[in-house]
């Protein structure tokens, strides 16, 4: 939400009694968008200029400030996403060149490169330190090494959708099993006999590997999945050691930031309310990040609270809201509307009590929409105040909301399972049409990208976030998963660390605490990619030939 103010307009309407009453600088600060306008020049006798000066004078903003109000403006326009990201790195660019023909030193500016580069403009050449001008430069005939496996493995990540009821790992979930001597052929029908081994032919017994990660899951089979999971989390000890379990996991992929997403409700049918899962997830998530911070593997979590639209009715979802809002300083960050289908627009009207609840308590909302119609995802965002809309498979049908949702930063969650394979069939199906060998040479980047719908997101400009969701019902990690999506969507250095640093970015943390996310991130990554022999960094630049030649300056 971008916010227009005009000083000179506020003195007129007595809306402050003096400039310096402005909260701009407050706003500015706790990282909200504020674009100076001139509201009425013949009133004020103030040009647009002579706003930006009071700020200035007023409020004292440095020239990195100025710089980024006046691409603020330009941010807000009501103009298509990709467009705007070309006019922002022209205006930017215009900004340096006149800075450094005044003689203004800019490599403090240049230091800030995650944000200046993902708007498009290399700044290198307008640095003074040929340190800083090889550091940052963007070398428009460099070609990097290939992107493998370990590489992915290594870099930092960010996870926004950990579901605790799908992410125990199997061996854990096992021995949970044997311990609460659950007896697998009479509670869930299913003769399993130990953690994996081929088909017991003596007695027909499977293997609770082969149960959990059949390839020819139905619907039913699915949720008999989903049973036995929550049939080992009813009990404190249990959650605690599945807790661990997931958040140990993650750092072992070098996961920074974890969102556990719970729905308390399915683990009260023992002994807990829902507020004590919530204790008992904190309690064990806190031990286990003080734990992995002394093994040198830093991680940081949030608890995301979610209801059902399959099990729960409107006094449950209302009754879980109230536990996020209660439960703010115990690491609860959200509120998530997820499920197997999407909340639909006629159903809004029950659950109305609840989404105000939630927005006049400032929570964040995560809201499952646009998996079979995209219109559901306007409806999601207006009226259910989602700041994350999760499996918005259907986006890509409606190019005019995917603008929508690229000019607001509304990120969409996904993940490459199953049901994303089918829900986006029809880009697949384009990817997978005959043609003849020498328009397939031609438009094999083409095929490559139209084979998967998060390579359009990206070029969009739409934020992606790439989520692990239930993990342990997958046959690949978080970092295999990744692998494969920069293999079907062709996707270079640069835009594989602008995918990842999308999850630090759209986190449910506080502003100055995801800030620091994800300058921590950056450096984590940009430090092993150089000596790993990357560069270039950052998306290509608007003005390549400016860039060429960076390589050649050393540190003397």
């Amino acid at each position: 939400m971008r916010f227009q103010c005009c000083i000179t307009s506020n003195i007129q309407t007595r809306a402050i009694k003096t400039l310096e009453d402005h909260p701009i600088r407050q706003y500015f600060d706790a990282g909200a968008i504020v674009v100076p306008c001139t509201d009425n020049k013949t009133m004020s006798n103030c040009t647009l200029t002579g706003e930006y000066a009071l700020f200035q004078k007023t409020h004292k903003f440095n020239v990195e400030e100025m710089l980024r109000l006046i691409d603020y403006g330009f941010s807000a326009a009501f103009m298509q996403a990709t467009h705007k990201r070309r006019l922002r790195g022209e205006v930017l660019h215009s900004c340096l060149q006149i800075l450094h023909d005044e003689g203004y030193d800019l490599d403090d500016i240049i230091g800030t490169s995650h944000y200046w580069h993902s708007i498009g403009v290399d700044l290198s050449h307008f640095a003074k330190s040929p340190a800083v001008r090889k550091q940052h430069g963007y070398w428009s005939g460099r070609v990097n090494p290939p992107i493998t496996l370990d590489i992915v493995r290594a870099l930092p990540k960010a996870d926004l959708n950990c579901r605790i009821d799908g992410s125990v790992s199997i061996p854990l979930l096992w021995q949970e099993l044997q311990a609460a001597k659950i007896d697998m052929k009479q509670r869930f029908g299913l003769p399993c006999s130990s953690l994996e081994a081929d088909l017991i032919a003596e007695n027909n017994s499977l293997d609770l590997r082969r149960i959990v990660l059949s390839p020819t899951h139905d619907e039913a089979s699915w949720t008999r999945v989903k049973r036995i999971f929550n049939s080992v989390l009813q009990h404190p000890d249990q959650i605690k050691r599945a807790t661990d379990d997931i958040l140990r996991a993650a750092a072992d992929e070098n996961v920074r930031y974890i969102e556990l997403v719970v729905r308390p409700r399915a683990h009260t049918h023992a002994e807990m309310t829902i507020a004590q899962v919530i204790d008992h997830m904190k309690e064990a998530a806190d031990a286990t990040v003080a734990s992995l911070a002394a093994e040198g593997k830093p991680l940081q979590y949030g608890l995301v609270v979610y209801s059902s639209l399959a099990k729960d009715d409107p006094i449950d979802f209302l009754q879980a809201a109230q536990l996020t809002v209660q439960s703010q300083s115990k690491g609860v960050c959200g509120f998530g509307v997820l499920g197997t289908r999407d909340l639909q627009a006629s159903e809004y009207e029950f659950f109305r009590g609840t989404f105000d609840y939630l927005k006049r308590n400032n929570a964040n909302v995560n809201i499952s929409a646009g998996r079979t119609d995209p219109s559901n995802v306007v409806k999601a965002i207006h009226e259910g105040g989602a700041c994350r809309v999760s499996g918005a498979y259907q986006v890509h049908r409606s190019p005019d909301l995917m603008n929508y949702c690229a000019n607001h930063s509304i990120p969409i969650e996904l993940g490459l399972a199953d049901r994303f394979s089918i829900y986006v069939s029809d880009v697949r199906t384009f990817a997978e049409v005959n043609v003849n060998d020498m328009v397939s040479t031609y438009n094999s980047d083409v095929r490559t990208f139209a084979g998967n719908p998060i390579r359009l997101f990206l070029d969009n400009l739409l934020p992606v976030a790439i989520c692990s969701f239930k993990s342990s019902v997958s046959s690949k990690n978080r970092s295999e998963v990744l692998f494969d999506l920069v293999n079907e969507c062709n996707l270079s250095i640069a835009e594989l660390m602008k995918l990842l640093s999308c999850s630090f970015e759209n986190n449910f943390q506080p502003y100055d605490v995801r800030q620091k996310m994800v300058a921590k991130a950056w450096e984590e990554a940009s430090t092993y990619l150089s000596a790993h022999g990357y560069s270039s960094l950052y998306r290509q630049h608007y003005f390549p030939s400016l860039g060429k030649g960076m390589d050649s300056f050393s540190d003397a």
